[in-house]
């Protein structure tokens, strides 16, 4: 045999598919270990381009908000797209979301079991990083929620619920 491949040594036809790494990533979200992701799409521009990672975490129900990007299934792989609203339907915690440089609403929602982890931050080309849990980047990312709401247009009609001051459309109950 060849040098450095010594005996003992036999190669085995092995295909990895999409499918193995995912369920290689959920396992590490789900043991607790936040994972980098290159973006290869371009569903999140212009906020996020093919230059930068995301640092995923193991989602918290609780920390999810309008504003938050969820990592989840989306037809045969993972999209990380931002929370528009947030909804309790038939007891079960819902979300409605989108891509920032998308013109349409991802539909169905997403629930809450299948979130596979949320952004908490970006790394960038250049090495430096973005913490999307800080102040700033919270703010940022609720005007790019009021964005999304106003570039859908007149497709969806907001209505003001004076009594509880709480804004619904279509049934959706927005919460903070």
């Amino acid at each position: 045999m060849g040098e450095g491949w010594g005996e003992g040594w036999r190669l085995v036809n092995l295909m990895i598919t999409n499918s193995d790494i995912i369920d290689l990533l959920a396992d590490m979200l789900r043991s607790g270990q936040d994972i980098r992701i290159a973006v290869t799409g371009r569903s999140m521009g212009p906020s996020f381009s093919s230059v930068c990672d995301l640092v995923v975490r193991q989602p918290d129900d609780a920390a999810i908000h309008a504003g938050s990007l969820i990592v989840f299934p989306l037809n045969c792989g993972w999209a990380a797209h931002r929370v528009l609203a947030v909804r309790r339907h038939v007891g079960e915690i819902e979300y409605l979301t989108k891509g920032d440089g998308l013109r349409q609403l991802d539909r169905p929602y997403v629930k809450a079991g299948d979130i596979k982890g949320v952004v908490v931050g970006l790394g960038l080309e250049s090495g430096a990083s973005v913490d999307l849990l800080s102040i700033q980047s919270r703010i940022s990312a609720r005007l790019a929620v009021a964005r999304a709401w106003v570039g859908l247009g007149l497709r969806y009609v907001l209505r003001i619920d004076r009594q509880s001051s709480t804004a619904r459309t279509s049934g959706v109950k927005f919460n903070s």
